[in-house]
């Protein structure tokens, strides 16, 4: 009977997957028979990419409990929990890199193994659990707005930039704060008149949850339309295996993780800095060839002098500065000021991000009115104060012979 009741929304409307709620309190021989019979539906309706997912609720960075169930079941895959509670460790700076890298080296654990991790997806926070903003202030004891801001755009680069499909909480890109989990969790983008969601102070924005949110030019909504326009134009940032290639061992700082499509051949490298200090996180895995900015003119050096320290904080910047290094033996990335956290980088050869600069054109260098020499300012925002702290650098590498 379910599966009839199922497969006739397949038959008549050509939906494209299931979120399941609650697999794994279902006894596993009935999704033993479901999955295999919807998938067979989907297919003889042409749908070759019908996408089966289940809720398996748990609040741990880990991948067992929902690889045990996947297993037991044959659930394709599952709503991937490990990953948000290790992204708000993270990004919040309460837990180092080395917490992400354990959970992203379990990929192998799932039924299928790392290819799997792939189609599981990502989340940040969601209605049961709480909104992420919320653990990130929870967590990093801050209730600093520019903080917040720069630690929540940390969040969505990882989520956007590493393994799974990114799932967006509807209000997530307003700078919807939640005051706890489920009812509390559950503001809706309308003007509200519920008290307990009008007294949040929303992150990145001065309005309330008592008026209208469809703003399109929220910093996070346009940070978040900028990575999914990125994601799209790499097929090795949508489908390539994952290898962490640095990462600090127990105090925020720099997480480098490698994505790569073995189908293309395409490679990225992503850089992540969870914290403010050190200011310049090194990188010193191999790296030779010419290197060039995506989004402007001009060529790199190699080796670039040590960058200079901000002369002005980026509290009164209206621009974030990031300076680049780039030397034989890697690259580094920083910002002489402690306030500028949660710095991302993605590089990549030209030839596998052939879109990029089209896309995000804006993205220029600047030149130092009082020095007169090129910042390099890698992925510059010019944007309101509230994004100060926001750092979304993206490089080619010229050298298309070029292997990580």
């Amino acid at each position: 009977g379910m599966i009839d009741i199922f497969g006739q929304w397949i038959d008549d409307h050509g939906i494209d997957g299931y979120r399941i709620d609650t697999a794994k309190h279902v006894n596993p021989e009935f999704w033993q028979a479901f999955v295999p019979a919807i998938l067979a539906r989907a297919k003889a309706k042409g749908i070759a990419h019908f996408h089966i997912f289940g809720e398996i609720a748990y609040e741990e960075p880990t991948a067992t409990l929902a690889a045990q169930v996947m297993a037991e079941s044959g659930l394709p895959y599952a709503l991937d929990m490990g990953f948000a509670k290790a992204a708000q460790l993270v990004a919040s700076g309460k837990a180092g890199p080395r917490l992400m890298t354990e959970f992203l080296q379990q990929d192998a654990i799932y039924p299928g193994g790392a290819a799997t991790a792939l189609g599981l997806p990502t989340f940040l926070g969601n209605h049961d659990f709480g909104r992420f903003s919320m653990f990130v202030r929870q967590m990093s004891g801050s209730d600093d707005e520019g903080e917040l801001l720069a630690r929540v755009t940390l969040s969505h680069a990882m989520m956007f930039g590493l393994r799974g499909v990114p799932t967006i909480y509807n209000g997530d890109e307003q700078g919807f704060i939640s005051d706890g989990n489920d009812q509390l969790a559950r503001e809706d983008m309308f003007p509200s008149k519920v008290a307990t969601y009008n007294d949040n102070n929303l992150i990145g924005s001065d309005a309330t949850t008592a008026q209208s949110n469809f703003e399109t030019d929220h910093p996070l909504y346009r940070l978040i339309a900028d990575l999914a326009r990125a994601r799209s134009a790499s097929r090795a940032l949508r489908r390539g295996l994952t290898e962490v290639r640095a990462f600090e061992e127990s105090a925020p700082g720099l997480l480098a993780v490698e994505r790569h499509d073995p189908e293309t051949g395409q490679r990225v490298l992503l850089a992540f800095k969870t914290g403010a200090s050190p200011p310049f996180a090194p990188y010193r895995g191999k790296l030779p060839g010419n290197w060039r900015h995506a989004f402007g003119g001009g060529n790199v050096r190699k080796p670039l002098p040590h960058p200079a320290p901000c002369r002005s904080p980026c509290r009164r910047s209206a621009a974030l500065r990031a300076f680049w290094r780039l030397r034989n033996n890697g690259f580094g990335y920083g910002c002489g000021s402690p306030l500028c956290i949660g710095q991302t980088c993605l590089v990549a050869r030209r030839r596998d991000l052939p879109d990029l600069p089209s896309l995000l054109s804006r993205h220029q260098w600047r030149r130092d009115r009082r020095s007169g020499r090129d910042r390099r300012a890698a992925g510059l925002y010019r944007r309101s104060r509230r994004e100060r702290h926001l750092d979304l650098a993206l490089l080619h590498l010229a050298d298309e012979g070029l292997r990580l």
